[in-house]
This record gives C-alpha cells, sequence and structure tokens, in this order.
C-alpha cells in the first residue's frame, strides 16, 4: 500500500526554529518529569480523572507554608498538618484525621516586687511610689530560658492605689514588647492582674510594670501593709510547656 508523501522544503531559518522547539520540548518535559530541579507552581495544580467532571478531582495549593488540599467542586481547602511528618530520616505513614501529640513540662519562674514598705502613717504602713509623667516603673521581672517554640504563660499582678485618676495602668511585657495593659488603678485601691500566652525561645525576660499616662503630673503607687518593711504588693510569673 502506498502512502503519499508531500515533500517539505525547509530554509534555513525554519530548521533551526524547529531544532530550537523540539529542545525546548524535550527539556521541560525533563523538567516536569523532575530529572532536571524541581518545578515550581505560582498558584495551585490540579490533578484530574478521567471523567470530564471536577468532580474527584484534587487540587494542591501552597498556603502560608502550609501545604493545602480540596476537592476541585469545593470551595473550602484542607491544610495538612507538615509537622506531623517525620522530619527524620525514615520513612512514615501520616494518617488522615485530627493529630494529637503529648506536652511536657517546660520551665517556670516568679519574681516579686523589691519594694518595701518603710513609712509609717497613723499606725498604718504605708508606700508612696512615685511614678513620673509618661514614665515607667517595673514593679518586678523574671528571666528564664525557654526550650525552642515553648509555650509561654506570663502573668502579673499589682495592687495598689493611685493619687489620681485616670492615670497608672499595668503593663505584662514580655521580651521586651507589651502584650497586655490593664484598666486603669483607681484612687480607692484594686488589683490588676494580666494574663498572656506567648511562644518564647531562649533566655527572655518577663516583666510586670506600671506606667503613669498623666501628660503632666507624677503620680503614685501607693499601698499599706501589717509591718515595717513588708514587701510591695505585686509579681510576675511565668510558666511554659514545649513538645518533646
Amino acid at each position: 500500500m502506498a502512502f503519499p508523501v508531500t515533500l517539505q522544503t525547509w530554509a534555513n531559518d525554519m530548521l533551526a526554529n524547529a531544532v530550537k522547539l523540539n529542545a525546548n520540548i524535550y527539556y521541560a518535559m525533563r523538567h516536569l518529569a523532575g530529572l532536571d530541579g524541581t518545578t515550581d507552581f505560582e498558584n495551585a495544580i490540579e490533578l484530574k480523572d478521567l471523567d470530564g467532571t471536577p468532580v474527584g478531582d484534587v487540587r494542591l495549593k501552597n498556603q502560608q507554608q502550609a501545604l493545602n488540599l480540596r476537592n476541585a467542586a469545593d470551595n473550602a481547602y484542607l491544610t495538612l498538618k507538615i509537622d506531623c511528618f517525620d522530619t527524620g530520616g525514615t520513612s512514615a505513614t501520616v494518617a488522615i484525621g485530627n493529630h494529637t501529640h503529648s506536652t511536657a513540662t517546660d520551665t517556670s519562674g516568679s519574681a516579686a516586687s523589691a519594694l518595701t514598705n518603710t513609712s509609717s502613717n497613723s499606725g498604718q504602713y504605708k508606700k508612696d511610689q512615685a511614678i513620673a509623667s509618661g514614665a515607667d516603673y517595673d514593679v518586678a521581672s523574671t528571666t528564664n530560658t525557654f526550650a525552642s517554640g515553648a509555650t509561654v504563660v506570663g502573668i502579673a499582678w499589682v495592687w495598689g492605689t493611685a493619687s489620681g485618676t485616670s492615670s497608672l495602668k499595668l503593663r505584662l511585657i514580655m521580651d521586651g514588647v507589651q502584650v497586655a495593659e490593664s484598666g486603669y488603678m483607681t484612687t480607692s485601691g484594686e488589683n490588676l492582674i494580666l494574663t498572656y500566652v506567648e511562644a518564647l525561645t531562649g533566655s527572655k525576660i518577663v516583666i510586670a510594670r506600671l506606667h503613669n499616662y498623666h501628660g503632666s503630673a507624677s503620680r503614685n503607687w501607693s499601698f499599706y501593709s501589717g509591718a515595717n518593711g513588708d514587701p510591695a504588693p505585686g509579681l510576675v510569673s511565668v510558666g511554659s510547656f514545649k513538645f518533646p
């Protein structure tokens, strides 16, 4: 059986372009096959079945350094928790569903105020600690060394009265950052308590700090106690846990 053959005359430039195209296709296929490095996809890739509908197709997407996937017919992505994968040299099977992790105690620490009562007022031992306008006074601080990626709970507490309204507030400082702040201390006396949870690593300082918001005047943090030399009613405390 004879087949008709049409002869094509190739100019030099056409032949060169065909050779280049063939080479580009060859190298592109090698790259997609992973033979010449990795393949980068800007948004998402979709793995299709052969039924011609989106049902059953799977779309993969990298979002915030986490692998997300969804059925192509759905709108919401599910996130694969990469931290559940074995990062060692051995293979592992990842089960579908919710994963739980055990935790272990990391470290803890606390410190009370070093300020003491030094004066007597009609039989009541009172201390007035002046805080200048716009200034801070550190009630107490503690420095601890936390494991890598530890979850740290910080607590700050102070009791007392302010010598003026709308002036003194308690702040909780963790690793140099203000993470929480109370309302104003009243002139009749009250407890101010702050709690915050933060991820910290290494040696970090946590501080209970009073700040004077008055624009021009100094304000006193005042407290009473039962005897001369009693410590001020203020402290900071931390506790942390980690994944073993």
